[in-house]
């Protein structure tokens, strides 16, 4: 369970995706799985959360890392991945 502490020494990355009420879950799932996949897996992760506001119309990801050194190449590769994707 992610739980964010200013006392707590590590990186906390905050990131919100901009979707419609149609495309929520879709995107919800995606992120999910990017975790499950990918994302977990990286050394230094300890660990995300995933909020949807009432609308649908954003999504609020969480994840914390050990530091900020290790935060960043993951950061960048997901959104090279995301990049690509489009």
């Amino acid at each position: 369970m992610l739980t964010v502490d200013p006392d707590r020494p590590c990186q906390t990355v905050v990131t919100t995706f901009e979707c419609s009420p149609g495309t929520c879950a879709d995107l919800l799932d995606a992120l999910r799985d990017a975790y499950a996949a990918f994302i977990s897996r990286q050394p230094g992760f300890i660990a995300a959360a995933l909020h949807v506001n009432d609308a649908q119309t954003r999504i609020a990801n969480y994840s914390q890392w050990e530091t900020r050194a290790i935060s960043s190449p993951c950061c960048a590769a997901t959104r090279c991945a995301r990049a690509t994707a489009r």
